[in-house]
């Protein structure tokens, strides 16, 4: 049985398939599994927000007498200073408008998962 103007090349060459009663629920079967590892990741990603909230990480750097520090905290510092404290977070989940160059204490914004973020502290003090 062949469709008008339907091309057969796409489902011959695994591009597409036909929707059969068998496909249709491998297909279902295959979405309810990808949900599930989504809220999964989701449930994780909550719980480790839950535990990095209010935390603070404090980064000691040279600075001039005027507060300024020699050169700059970025993301990769952070990360690293989260990683000493058990905690696995990638620099591009640490989110900085800019980095940071004075000392003091910046709120800086953790995006873990899709809607899922937190905020930590982090505290620059001089050397």
């Amino acid at each position: 049985m062949t469709w008008p103007n339907y091309n057969w090349s796409r489902v011959k060459n695994g591009f597409a398939k036909l929707a059969t009663t068998s496909s249709i629920a491998e297909n279902k079967s295959q979405k309810d599994a990808a949900d599930f590892h989504y809220a999964e990741q989701k449930k994780e990603a909550q719980n480790l927000a839950d535990k990095l909230r209010g935390k603070v990480v404090r980064l000691a750097i040279k600075c001039g007498e005027n507060g300024k520090i020699f050169g700059s905290i970025t993301a990769q510092n952070i990360s690293e200073s989260l990683e000493q404290i058990a905690f696995n977070i990638e620099k591009k989940k640490i989110d900085l408008n800019s980095p940071i160059k004075t000392i003091g204490i910046h709120e800086v914004e953790i995006k873990l998962f899709q809607g899922v973020s937190t905020k930590i502290k982090v505290d620059v003090v001089s050397e």
